[in-house]
C-alpha cells in the first residue's frame, strides 16, 4: 500500500514538473543561465573540465555542473536535458525525503511529507530553471539519508558511504560543510550511547567526508595558486554589501544609494574575482570587529525571522507578484508555522530526528552570517515540511480515535 502511495506521488510530483516546465520554459530557449551552470556543464560535456570562456573555473561548486553535464553528454546541451535532469534530481529528493520521514516518525508522515513537497509551488518552479536549487535537496537528503542509515546498519561500509554523501552535498553548495564536519561528533555520541566500537566508524566516516571533498580546494590550489574552499561567486561581496546597506533593500535601485561612495567597493574596481574575494572578506570582517554586537543582531535577525518570513519581498519575478504572494500564503503562510510547532512538539524524540534539527540549524545559520532570503530557504523547507506533516498525521490519528 505504501509503495503503491509513493509511486502515485512521484508519478503525479513528474507530472506537475514536466508540465510546467513545458507551460513556462526560462527565456533563451529554456538556457538562461544568470549563474553560469550552464556554461560549465557544456564545458564538462565537452572536455570534462570546469572552465569558462577557455579558462579553469572555480566560479561554482562542482557537483552540479558535473551532473548537468552529464545529462549534456547523454542528451546534447538543451532545455529538455535541463528540465530531464532537474526532474531526474526532483524526484530523488522525494523519494529521499519519503524514506527520512518514515525511517524517523513513521510510513504515514514520510507519505504525507512527500505528497506535500511533490505539489509544493517553489519545488515545481525550480525545477524549469537552470539552476541547483532541484539538485541541492536531493543532495542534502541523500546525506541525511545515509547518516541514518549508517547509524541503523552500524556497519564500516555505510559510515564511509554517509561520509561521501556528505561530501557530495556540501560539493553542491559549501553552505552544508559545517553540518558535514558537525557531523561526525554527533555520530560518535549516538553511537557510544549504545557502547558500540564507535570511534573508528566516525573516523572512517570523517576521513571519506574530508578526502572527497579536499579534491576540489586542492584542484582550485593547483589551476589558481591560492585556495577556494567553495566558490569565486561573490560571497564575500554579498557579506560586505549587507553590512552596509540593509537587506531590505536588497535588488533595488536603493540599495545602489548606500554602496555607491564605499571606499572598499571603490577600490575594488578591476580586481579579478579571486583576489575581489578576499578584499571583500577582509573588509567585512574588519567592520564586523568595530561593531560585534550589530552583527549579531542582524545575524539573530535574519536566523530567526528572515530566513523564515513566508510573504517574499515584492520584486521582479518570473511570475507576476500577486501570483507569487497568492502561492506563498495558500503555501508557506501555513506549513511554516506548522513545521516550526511540530519542532516544539517532537523534541529530539525520537532521538533520530536529532539530524534533522542540526541540519536546519546549521544551515541557517551559515546563510544568516551572509545573507537570508526566500530562494536560501529552498533546500530547508523538505525538513519543515516532515515536521509539518508530523503534525498533521497526529492530527489526523486524534481525529480517527475520536471518532
Amino acid at each position: 500500500m505504501a509503495k503503491r502511495g509513493l509511486a502515485a506521488i512521484l508519478l503525479l510530483g513528474g507530472l506537475l514538473r514536466l508540465g510546467y516546465g513545458f507551460a513556462y520554459p526560462p527565456p533563451q530557449n529554456g538556457l538562461y543561465d544568470p549563474d553560469s551552470y550552464v556554461v560549465l556543464a557544456s564545458s564538462v560535456a565537452d572536455s570534462w573540465s570546469l572552465s569558462e570562456n577557455g579558462k579553469p573555473s572555480a566560479h561554482r561548486e562542482p557537483a552540479y555542473p558535473v551532473a548537468l553535464g552529464l545529462f549534456f553528454k547523454l542528451f546534447g546541451r538543451s532545455y529538455r536535458a535541463v528540465l530531464g535532469a532537474n526532474i531526474v534530481f526532483g524526484l530523488a529528493a522525494l523519494a529521499l525525503l519519503y524514506a527520512v520521514g518514515r525511517r524517523v516518525f513513521g510510513e504515514a508522515a514520510g507519505l504525507i511529507a512527500a505528497g506535500m513537497a511533490a505539489v509544493y509551488p517553489p519545488f515545481v518552479f525550480y525545477c524549469a530553471q537552470s539552476l541547483r536549487e532541484t539538485w541541492m535537496i536531493a543532495a542534502s537528503a541523500l546525506a541525511l539519508w545515509s547518516l541514518l542509515e549508517a547509524l541503523s546498519r552500524r556497519t564500516p561500509g555505510w559510515f564511509a558511504a554517509a561520509g561521501a554523501a556528505n561530501a557530495l552535498a556540501a560539493l553542491s553548495n559549501t553552505v552544508f560543510l559545517p553540518f558535514a564536519l558537525a557531523a561526525a561528533p554527533a555520530i560518535i555520541f549516538l553511537c557510544r550511547r549504545e557502547r558500540r566500537p564507535w570511534a573508528g566508524r566516525a573516523g572512517l566516516y570523517a576521513a571519506v567526508l574530508i578526502l572527497a571533498y579536499a579534491v576540489w580546494p586542492v584542484r582550485n590550489y593547483m589551476r589558481f595558486g591560492t585556495w577556494v574552499l567553495g566558490s569565486t561567486a561573490g560571497a564575500g561581496s554579498t557579506f560586505y554589501t549587507f553590512l552596509i546597506a540593509p537587506q531590505e533593500t536588497g535588488g533595488t535601485p536603493e540599495q545602489q544609494k548606500f554602496l555607491e561612495n564605499d571606499p572598499a567597493i571603490i577600490q575594488s574596481a578591476g580586481m579579478d574575482p579571486l583576489r575581489m574575494e578576499h578584499h571583500f572578506w577582509k573588509a567585512g570582517l574588519e567592520r564586523v570587529r568595530r561593531a560585534p554586537w550589530a552583527y549579531v543582531r542582524l545575524v539573530a535577525w535574519r536566523f530567526f525571522w528572515d530566513m523564515w518570513r513566508p510573504i517574499p519581498r515584492p520584486r521582479a519575478y518570473a511570475h507576476p507578484y500577486a501570483l507569487v504572494r497568492l502561492a506563498a500564503i495558500l503555501t508557506d503562510c501555513w506549513i511554516i508555522p506548522l513545521g516550526i510547532v511540530g519542532m516544539l512538539w517532537v523534541r529530539f524524540r525520537p532521538l533520530e530526528s536529532l539530524w534533522l534539527y542540526l541540519f536546519l540549524a546549521s544551515t541557517d545559520l551559515v546563510y544568516s552570517l551572509v545573507l537570508t532570503m526566500n530562494r536560501y530557504r529552498f533546500s530547508l523547507m523538505p525538513w519543515i515540511i516532515l515536521f509539518a506533516a508530523v503534525m498533521l498525521e497526529r492530527g489526523r490519528a486524534r481525529l480517527k480515535r475520536a471518532v
